[in-house]
């Protein structure tokens, strides 16, 4: 049933949003050690990609590029060392890119129930006007068999009442 898909809609939606939530504070603690590894060097204290994380915030599509960006930065050893000196962990370091395959993951699942959804209401569509089609016949041989009893035939209108 449609419900059953706008259900597992919701379910994917209240996912992104876990997973949203859990993207923001990875990119807030990275910055913190960023502030904290770089406090004299500007430029290498936002080269996470900072700019981009207000956008980020409100949409996967670019949370996922800042993600990316930040863990790629996070790898190199001029960062990494400095980072890591800081308290900042390979574990946090994993969780940037976990983080970013989970949205990449749940990008492509949203997409291919996007496709199937069409597929899935159209082959819907059609089984409700073959039972449809079926009721149809059914109630006009309920008219037939029952055309004494109006009782009896009135169990077989398709919509309760008209004429017999």
């Amino acid at each position: 049933l449609d419900g059953q898909v706008k259900a597992d809609k919701n379910v994917d939606a209240e996912d992104a949003n876990i997973i949203l939530a859990q993207c923001k504070t990875a990119l807030r603690a990275l910055n913190r050690y960023a502030q904290l590894a770089f406090h004299g060097d500007k430029a290498r204290k936002k080269a996470f990609g900072q700019d981009t994380w207000t956008k980020a915030f409100q949409n996967k599509d670019v949370m996922q590029t800042a993600l990316k960006k930040a863990h790629e930065i996070a790898i190199k050893p001029e960062y990494q060392i400095p980072l890591f000196a800081t308290g900042f962990t390979p574990d946090m370091v994993a969780e940037l890119l976990t983080l970013w395959q989970q949205l990449v993951a749940l990008h492509v699942r949203h997409q291919e129930a996007k496709k199937l959804r069409k597929v899935s209401t159209q082959d819907r569509i059609e089984t409700y006007n073959a039972v449809w089609a079926r009721m149809k016949t059914i109630s006009i041989c309920a008219k037939v068999v029952f055309i004494d009893n109006p009782a009896a035939k009135k169990l077989f209108l398709l919509y309760g009442k008209g004429k017999g």
